[in-house]
């Protein structure tokens, strides 16, 4: 994990940024690279990459009114405690676990998604524990406006900023073209 500065609560505010929440995430969790959430134009958020490409926690911000709603195709989903908490095992082998999270703030929805092929269907237990995505998901920063010196703190995190996009599926690669 890496310790957020004091100036992190610092400065004037502006709007949500995806190295606001690469900050706040890279406090919380051990991750490798951080990046974009590049999710619908609704959303705002960041990646912390864990591993591979195929094992991250995502936090963003959306307008988007179904995001408190259980997720259509997942497992199991419920709501404790304000937040509103699904879970997806449906492809063992050619896709992550994952595991949903979102709670309302102001003007709409945080939300926590968390992918892994090393989750344990049987007890749900991920490599973020379900106590630290709680945390996440209460943390009040996690909004439309942010510090400046948040944002800051996630310009100089001391991580690589992976810009590739995240491997949900792994994509089948087309055969080169027939030469000549």
């Amino acid at each position: 994990t890496t310790s957020l500065p004091a100036s992190a609560a610092t400065g004037g505010t502006g709007a949500a940024t995806p190295q606001a929440f690469a900050a706040l995430l890279a406090a919380e969790v051990n991750a490798r690279c951080v990046g974009e959430w590049e999710g619908t134009p609704a959303e705002v958020g960041a990646v912390a990459y864990l591993g591979g490409g195929t094992e991250w926690l995502a936090a963003y911000v959306t307008t988007d009114p179904t995001a408190g709603d259980c997720p259509a195709g997942w497992e199991t989903c419920g709501r404790v405690d304000g937040a509103t908490i699904a879970y997806r095992f449906d492809r063992p082998g050619t896709s992550p676990a994952k595991v949903w999270l979102s709670r309302p703030i102001a003007d709409g929805f945080v939300v926590l998604q968390q992918a892994s092929r090393k989750a344990d269907a049987r007890n749900r237990v991920f490599p973020v524990a379900m106590a630290t995505m709680r945390r996440l998901l209460a943390d009040n920063r996690f909004a439309f406006t942010v510090t400046s010196g948040l944002t800051t703190a996630g310009n100089n995190l001391p991580l690589c900023w992976r810009i590739a996009p995240r491997v949900d599926v792994p994509a089948t690669v087309a055969p080169d073209p027939p030469r000549g």
